[in-house]
């Protein structure tokens, strides 16, 4: 069993690897603001992006399910049945990005 997983998480590495670079540029704290409500593809995994906890919410399990599978962070075979946003601690860029 965990050779089966130490070979999973090899072709998991070696399929990235293969990935073409992605270029990061830095933005500012004036461009999330004003474009933190729009929706538009993550440069990752071609998802559109929640930027707020409302609109992961608003995605749903479905969408991190994709989320998790596109990244080969979950299993195929499962899913994320629920989503729940804690209330007293806030999503922000601050504190997740």
């Amino acid at each position: 069993e965990e050779d089966e997983a130490v070979a999973e998480l090899s072709a998991r590495c070696e399929a990235e690897r293969k990935r073409s670079p992605i270029s990061w540029a830095p933005i500012s704290l004036e461009w999330v603001t004003a474009n933190c409500q729009k929706k538009a593809p993550g440069i990752f995994y071609g998802l559109d992006f929640p930027w707020t906890a409302q609109m992961l919410e608003e995605f749903g399990p479905v969408w991190l399910t994709e989320a998790f599978h596109r990244a080969g962070t979950l299993e195929k075979t499962n899913r994320v049945t629920q989503i729940k946003i804690e209330k007293e601690i806030k999503v922000t860029a601050g504190n997740n990005a």
